[in-house]
């Protein structure tokens, strides 16, 4: 395990000064047919 590119998972609420980035956020490639995109999540969560 390469300590020197390790990521943490953290969670914050979504505002307006992240929204763009978290719509942006995307899933490995092998995940995008069973995991929902974050941008689609956030139009569903708008209605």
């Amino acid at each position: 395990m390469d300590l020197n590119n390790h990521k943490q998972l953290h969670f914050e609420l979504v505002n307006h000064e992240n929204r763009k980035v978290v719509e942006n956020l995307a899933v490995f490639s092998e995940q995008d047919t069973f995991i929902e995109s974050e941008a689609s999540a956030c139009r569903k969560r708008k209605n």
